[in-house]
């Protein structure tokens, strides 16, 4: 049994109405945008054109009578409207199977380094129910210890804004941070230099609690690696990274010389 594809449906559909619609406007003289009115759903807007471009519409009108056009109108705009549902379908079908896509590959790569970051501890992680809800953590142990057992709801887009662009884990100077969500900003003065500034909610371990805080993580690329430098404080987060940044050229003129 073939797989239902809805961009072939929809293109078929088109084809075949387009096809139908051409040939019922042929029969009656109607051409050019006599052909786009004769697929409009009311009957308001049909009256409109009708008087609109008498020169066109009077003759078919005296030769078929307004009932004969009227029906044709009502067939046509229907085949018209099939043809706007099978499209809505098949972009409905694209955007929640790229959706799907998207969410499995951020559940999937948030469960590695979650895991990977805080060995000691147990991560279950999930994707938010939609786009519009936030994301979420809490642990699930009766009893806080070194092995808590936690739960972890992360953005469906958090492959793409956070894994994506290497910025999944950052270290402070309190120890490794994983990011939760990450939102970029656009800061000229910054984005000249090659540098991208991320307001990010991050998680962090503490005495088996799973904790959240608010950070800046500016990302300097062009470099061997990615400079990067987080914090709560943007200016001095942008020091640090300025620190970092003139260490790794220092570090590069070296290896040439």
């Amino acid at each position: 049994m073939n797989e239902y594809d809805p961009w072939l449906a929809y293109q078929r559909i088109r084809k075949n109405n387009t096809a139908i619609i051409d040939y019922v406007c042929s029969q009656y003289g109607i051409t050019g945008k006599g052909k786009q009115l004769m697929t409009l759903r009311t009957y308001g807007a049909l009256q409109k054109g009708f008087d609109s471009n008498p020169e066109q519409w009077d003759p078919i009108l005296e030769k078929y009578g307004q009932g004969a056009i009227t029906d044709a109108n009502s067939y046509l705009s229907g085949l018209r409207s099939k043809i706007r549902n099978a499209r809505s379908a098949w972009k409905s079908y694209e955007f929640t199977n790229k959706l799907h896509d998207e969410k499995e590959r951020s559940v999937f790569f948030a469960d590695q380094i979650l895991n990977r970051t805080y060995p000691s501890q147990s991560f279950d992680v999930y994707g938010v129910n939609s786009q519009a809800d936030d994301p979420s953590w809490k642990c699930r142990s009766n009893f806080l210890s070194r092995y808590s057992s936690h739960e972890v709801r992360v953005p469906l887009s958090w492959n793409s804004t956070v894994y994506q662009k290497n910025i999944e884990v950052v270290h402070s100077g309190k120890g490794p941070r994983f990011i939760l969500q990450a939102k970029e900003r656009m800061i000229e003065r910054l984005n000249e230099d090659n540098i991208s500034a991320y307001k990010c909610k991050a998680l962090y371990v503490y005495n088996g609690r799973l904790e959240g805080e608010d950070l800046w993580v500016l990302k300097g690329s062009g470099y061997s690696a990615n400079v990067i430098a987080c914090g709560e404080d943007f200016l001095m987060t942008e020091r640090l990274l300025q620190r970092r940044v003139r260490k790794a050229v220092m570090a590069a003129m070296e290896l040439e010389t």
